[in-house]
């Protein structure tokens, strides 16, 4: 993807992103390079109408209790499980600038996963985790650093028995066993052995999925040398980029979603200074992150989609377009995509069928460029779908979703037959 870096100077400058334009521009899959680009974590939402505010912020939801009764329980939504998410990665990269340094990169990152799992529980994310049996323990966080196993009174002996799991010990067993299979292999009675193969089991999957995100940007090698500048300036001192994108945003209302975060997410007032009492905040417990009230970290960005003609923008709250950066993407700017799919003589073709057809669209009265055609259509043209058949693309594609611009007029026909040919006679142009 050429010009990586305006969109990303973009959205570091304002946090919260729009990305408009005709359909099949590209702009789920931009948004997703943009973030990649940046490092960053990632979390992928779309909005319809019957997305809510207790899916995005959060609410009550059934719950069943220890003698199976069904209740209702208050839980995050999935955005503010993100901005949980990168609070603790602040913290932990707050607790690693004094840790001291070592060469054994294995030591390095499981100090990190168990930091960033300490928060976890400390803030009620994890409250037990699964045993390599399947079985299930509690767990707790009471200073912030130390990781316990709840075990409750032992009835025998009279006294409670909550073993610590400490980093030191977890360090050591990770020697022996440095890897999922090799923990499989541990045979003992002893619970605090199980206890502790269960937590680097954990640790170990953290940094798995890591190192798949991490291999996943490393495939995508034009991001990767269009922006190696942006990537060789990151630094593990700096807190890790948390990238929100949110599909189809106009789809859903947007009001009743965002609620009282339209202050919040303001690029003006992230973090604590951006703090506002949510619907539920009289339910959020005392040891949660946000019992003092909500905040999006300045680390956390926002990147939206939307399709110009789904519906207008005028329909979003001016509250809200205030909030955001626009950027409308043109078909013409997504060329690329169809480089990276299509064989050099059916991606010569497809851009001029494209030209052809978009500037007639763009013409043609009632229509205009809202109505473009997108490159995302044409990549249809790979060997894994129509294998360079333009016509199979037009019969199964490009006609159906001109019939549905086109049939308010009372002309469709003839203006469909009319980009018919322009279609088909710009395939014998050279």
């Amino acid at each position: 993807m050429k010009n990586i870096k305006s969109y990303i100077e973009l959205l570091k400058a304002n946090k919260n992103l729009v990305l408009t334009g005709a359909p099949g521009t590209g702009k789920t899959y931009l948004a997703k390079q943009i973030a990649r680009a940046m490092r960053a974590k990632v979390e992928f939402v779309q909005f319809h109408p019957s997305y809510s505010y207790t899916d995005f912020v959060e609410g009550l939801r059934p719950c069943r209790d220890g003698a199976g009764q069904i209740g209702f329980k208050r839980q995050d939504g999935v955005f503010k499980t993100f901005c949980k998410d990168a609070i603790a990665n602040k913290k932990t990269v707050r607790k690693n600038e004094d840790a001291p340094q070592t060469d054994e990169d294995n030591q390095k990152d499981l100090s990190y996963y168990y930091n960033v799992l300490v928060d976890k529980i400390a803030n009620k994310e994890i409250t037990s985790i699964k045993r390599l049996s399947g079985k299930e323990f509690e767990v707790y966080c009471e200073n912030g650093k130390t990781i316990y196993a709840k075990f409750g009174v032992n009835k025998s002996k009279g006294y409670t028995y909550d073993p610590s799991i400490s980093y030191k010990t977890l360090n050591k067993i990770s020697k022996k066993f440095p890897d999922y299979d090799s923990l499989k292999s541990i045979k003992t009675n002893s619970s605090r052995e199980r206890i502790y193969a269960a937590v680097l089991y954990m640790l170990y999957k953290m940094k798995e999925e890591d190192e798949l995100y991490e291999a996943e940007l490393k495939a995508d090698q034009e991001v990767q040398e269009d922006n190696q500048e942006y990537i060789d300036v990151l630094s593990e001192k700096e807190p890790k980029p948390y990238v929100f994108i949110i599909d189809e945003i106009n789809r859903g209302e947007l009001s009743k979603i965002f609620g009282e975060l339209f202050y919040a997410i303001d690029p003006g007032y992230r973090g604590r200074k951006g703090k506002v009492k949510t619907q539920y905040q009289n339910l959020v417990g005392k040891g949660d992150v946000f019992a003092n009230g909500f905040y999006v970290p300045d680390n956390v960005y926002i990147i939206a989609t939307m399709n110009d003609i789904d519906r207008s923008i005028e329909s979003i709250d001016f509250a809200l377009r205030r909030r955001f950066a626009w950027k409308v993407i043109k078909p013409e700017d997504r060329t690329d995509m169809l480089s990276e799919k299509l064989d050099p003589d059916t991606c010569a073709r497809a851009l001029n069928v494209m030209t052809a057809l978009n500037k007639e669209i763009s013409s043609m009265r009632g229509l205009g460029s809202a109505y473009q055609i997108g490159p995302a259509y044409f990549m249809k043209l790979d060997k894994d779908h129509y294998n360079g058949d333009f016509t199979a693309l037009w019969n199964m594609h490009i006609e159906v979703l001109l019939k549905e611009y086109l049939r308010v007029f009372n002309n469709a026909d003839i203006r469909l037959e009319q980009l018919k040919e322009i279609y088909f006679n710009s395939l014998i142009e050279k």
